[in-house]
């Protein structure tokens, strides 16, 4: 399920600190894009927490926000669904057929075959 939440920015000396006021809840990164970031793994978390807890991911507010000076109104995507799959990353067991010469020579290289065939994979 992919939702747009707001959220308003403030720029401290050190910090890009982040409030998404329709969760209640707020994070901060080093740089802007990091906040972004930040937010919206803070965002998917809390959804997918929310979730478990038996409870449904409101709606983003339609209401407009009174923004201090210097600070940013932005938007975040979140894919709650997606960012629940990225946390189920359990392990399953697959029997694949290589020749004989390419098991010796991932051998001799002290290659981990489960690694080397993830990385195929996600590169494919």
């Amino acid at each position: 399920m992919k939702t747009v939440y707001p959220i308003i920015i403030t720029r401290t000396e050190k910090w890009f600190v982040v409030d998404a006021p329709d969760l209640q809840i707020g994070t901060q990164g080093k740089t802007l894009k990091e906040a972004f970031a930040m937010a919206n793994d803070a965002i998917s978390l809390w959804g997918v927490t929310t979730q478990d807890d038996g409870n449904p991911i409101p709606e983003p507010y339609t209401s407009k926000y009174e923004l201090e000076n210097g600070q940013i109104l932005g938007a975040v995507e979140v894919d709650f669904d997606s960012y629940r799959r990225s946390l189920q990353n359990r392990l399953i067991k697959k029997t694949v057929n290589i020749p004989e010469y390419v098991d010796e020579i991932g051998r001799k290289k002290g290659l981990n075959f489960s690694q080397a065939l993830t990385d195929a994979i996600l590169a494919k």
